[in-house]
């Protein structure tokens, strides 16, 4: 478990709120990635004006450039 810090939604038409959130290691066949760079899109604005339901809370942005920081069981296309 890695700590790290995430821009949350907690409901529509509020700021985003930076926090600390704890990421679980990677299952079979998932790859967790450190984020270094992670832009909002026009359906992060939906969200956010709540034109898209989303269950809250949420962590928008996933529209992200980074590095692969460990790889679950069974990943072979990639590697930390």
């Amino acid at each position: 478990v890695i700590t790290c810090r995430a821009a949350i939604a907690w409901t529509t038409n509020a700021p985003l709120s930076i926090e600390k959130v704890e990421v679980d290691p990677p299952k079979a066949g998932e790859v967790r990635i450190k984020i270094i760079s992670s832009g909002t899109c026009g359906t992060d604005k939906h969200i956010l004006e709540g034109k898209n339901e989303v269950p809250f809370p949420a962590i928008l942005g996933h529209e992200g450039a980074g590095i692969v920081e460990s790889i679950g069981e069974g990943v072979t296309s990639v590697k930390p």
